[in-house]
């Protein structure tokens, strides 16, 4: 019963968390086995819960590690969890033989077509449910927003419209940086906002602005919008919302991800309304865990085996930054900032091309 309220429809937990969906996943997978093991008439619904759940956790793993978007459960580290979207080790292997082939059965079994309507994707119900994975070559992405732009709740408010993490081969490129505490001030409170998130802002304000519960539908729409779109490409992604509608003159902000061979081609659009002259400090951030070295025309990032070359017309800001792989505990990373003083309606591109 619970379930249904927790989970949307494609099986994506509806918090807005990679990490707590892996951590409730266990728990459905841990209560089938329990049920299994004792002939509970509670089996079938709790594997049909788990083998979507376990669906949709593959769906969200990337070839460079499992994306770690939202916040971050002290309940136990992601890596004891991340097996459970393929791999060896964490807490599947605490399971008995018996009970590890169960689950591998489990993955196998559970289609990825949704009962209700055989013609939709798992792909699909999970887009409208605001999660979307794209491979194209050696690329692969993950983009997360709340489905009605205003982040869940129950949930951590992550103000993640239009981020994205992004991987080359088995390489991190972009990634989204979590959240290594609770709380609503300081650190922890950064680490919610749009500055932490692969994302623009727009006079330092984020895509939406807080959620309240007793905020009606209604109000919701007259200050945000339309709902967004979250949708896939011949040659990328498209994410398009109206979050900053609530800023006098600006309104809906479009991105484009162009993929081109080794060459990714992120295009923004900032729409003008009311006509409005005033200039506006447009930011678009990125946070990498690659060592980043500016240039005249952008930067370059130090992968593994090879070069990113980032191109943005002009010069980038760097500064250091946090990766929380743990709660807790994070890794060094880059933070990248691209400013620009604009009046809209305005473009820009940015161009990241592997060497």
């Amino acid at each position: 019963e619970e379930a249904a309220r927790i989970f949307l429809p494609s099986g994506v937990l509806r918090e807005g968390s990679s990490h707590y969906h892996l951590l409730v996943t266990r728990n459905y997978v841990d209560a089938w086995l329990a049920a299994r093991r004792f002939a509970r008439p509670e089996e079938s619904e709790l594997g049909q819960i788990a083998g979507k759940a376990l669906a949709v956790a593959r769906r969200l793993a990337l070839p460079g590690g499992f994306p770690l978007i939202g916040d971050i459960s002290p309940d136990c580290a992601p890596d004891t969890l991340s097996p459970l979207a393929g791999g060896d080790g964490g807490w599947p292997a605490m399971l008995n033989d018996g009970e590890r082939q169960l689950v591998a059965a489990l993955h196998r079994q559970t289609p990825a077509v949704e009962a209700e309507n055989l013609a939709e994707n798992l792909a699909e119900t999970m887009a409208r449910d605001g999660w979307l994975r794209m491979d194209a070559g050696p690329w692969a992405g993950l983009w997360h927003g709340a489905p009605g732009g205003w982040s869940a709740m129950p949930g951590h408010g992550h103000q993640d419209w239009g981020s994205f993490e992004l991987h080359f081969d088995d390489e991190a490129i972009f990634v989204d940086p979590g959240r290594g505490a609770y709380g609503d001030g300081g650190e922890a409170g950064f680490y919610v906002s749009g500055g932490a998130h692969n994302t623009v802002l727009i006079d330092g304000h984020d895509p939406y602005p807080p959620n309240k519960p007793y905020y009606g539908q209604g109000f919701r729409n007259a200050i945000g919008g339309p709902a967004p779109e979250l949708a896939p490409t011949p040659d990328g992604v498209r994410v398009r919302h109206h979050g900053f509608s609530r800023l006098k003159g600006v309104g809906e902000l479009e991105r484009q991800w162009i993929i081109s061979g080794r060459a990714m081609t992120l295009v923004d659009s900032v729409a003008d309304r009311m006509n409005s002259k005033k200039e506006r400090t447009i930011q678009q951030v990125f946070h990498t865990p690659l060592a980043a070295e500016p240039g005249e025309h952008g930067g370059d990032l130090k992968g593994r085996e090879r070069t990113y070359r980032l191109r943005a017309g002009g010069p980038i800001g760097l500064s250091p930054g946090k990766l929380w792989f743990a709660y807790g505990r994070n890794r060094p990373g880059t933070v990248i900032r691209i400013t620009r003083r604009v009046r809209l309606p305005w473009t820009g591109s940015m161009t990241l091309e592997a060497i």
